[in-house]
């Protein structure tokens, strides 16, 4: 009882055929070499491998979504900004501060580098380029961020740990006062 089902995703058969399965009059995605029209709406195929944005991107456009733009972006409020800015300043970031920052937290973690690999940037741009660093990350990235920290042979840096410390939004407007 689906009116609609979308798979967001190339290369799944899978999930194709269970939104096959599932009924639903509307069933978007990208189209297989089955011999059975699984989708309803199959989405532009792709001719080179592409993000999975864009893939989304493919599929809602399958079903007449088409106002997506091809970037990503958030517009913090006017409450986010001040918020930062009171962040910021309670750290002691002057508005002429070169400020760098660091996220090292990733969804996959074969693709994470180790806290002394993060480390070895942190000192190399505190020490080249005479920057305050803040890192971001989710709350329980907060004793990685330590760990980092800890592991710098700088150790008058004044790191700002604010893992955990942000909403989605204030993220956007710490993002907007880095340089």
């Amino acid at each position: 009882r689906y009116d609609m089902a979308l798979v967001l995703h190339a290369h799944t058969r899978f999930l194709t055929r269970l939104a096959w399965l599932s009924g639903a009059r509307i069933r978007a995605g990208f189209a297989e070499d089955d011999k059975l029209p699984l989708l309803t709406h199959p989405a532009r195929p792709l001719t080179t491998r592409v993000s999975f944005r864009e893939e989304n991107r493919r599929v809602l456009e399958a079903v007449g979504v088409t106002t997506m733009g091809k970037g990503l972006e958030l517009a913090p409020a006017a409450d986010d900004l001040a918020e930062m800015r009171r962040f910021l300043a309670a750290e002691g970031v002057a508005d002429d501060d070169r400020f760098i920052g660091l996220h090292p937290g990733s969804h996959w973690t074969c693709q994470q580098w180790s806290a002394s690999e993060w480390s070895a940037l942190a000192d190399e741009l505190v020490t080249r380029y005479g920057a305050r660093l803040v890192i971001t990350g989710s709350s329980d990235e907060g004793v990685w961020a330590r760990d980092i920290v800890e592991r710098m042979s700088v150790k008058d840096a004044r790191v700002i740990d604010a893992t955990g410390k942000t909403s989605i939004m204030q993220f956007a407007a710490l993002i907007q006062s880095l340089r």
